[in-house]
């Protein structure tokens, strides 16, 4: 049984052809026509290609995948208990899991990327393709307020 999500290196192991097409509704197209793309052309909905995508996306899909399951266990109950008293063992799994898709995020431009194709697409619910844009809209907040290598900060 394969564990969500693997190794960042495991994903790298099937890397993105941009050149790699296939056949939908009689028209030959492909999801994306870089790993920096913010939109796809044909967002896959069930399936897709592994080359089809790049492995950050994967990698991020897999991560989401994992943190909405986390998230999903977390009774009502456990949830307010954890805002008053002390944080159950599922809503600390589930926070632990949003704070590593969160860094993510951060972790390369194409991550980012993944992030807002998943966003702007139309398969994932709403409300998780707004929490994705939060996510990528405090990482790019965070990013902006950091000081530069020569001592000014960004604004």
């Amino acid at each position: 049984m394969t564990k969500i999500p693997r190794p960042s290196a495991e994903y790298e192991q099937e890397p993105f052809d941009p050149t790699l097409t296939f056949v939908e509704n009689g028209v030959t197209t492909r999801h994306i026509d870089s790993a920096l793309a913010e939109s796809y052309i044909s967002e896959p909905i069930t399936r897709f290609i592994a080359r089809g995508i790049p492995p950050e996306e994967r990698e991020v899909r897999d991560h989401i995948l994992l943190a909405h399951a986390l998230r999903s266990k977390v009774t009502k109950r456990e949830f307010w208990w954890s805002q008053f008293f002390r944080e159950t063992q599922r809503y600390t799994a589930s926070r632990e899991a949003f704070a590593r898709l969160e860094a993510l995020c951060a972790k390369s431009p194409e991550h980012r990327a993944a992030f807002l194709r998943m966003a702007n697409g139309d398969v994932m619910p709403p409300g998780l393709r707004f929490e994705l844009s939060r996510i990528v809209t405090r990482r790019d907040k965070t990013k902006s307020e950091q000081p530069r290598r020569d001592g000014s900060a960004e604004f």
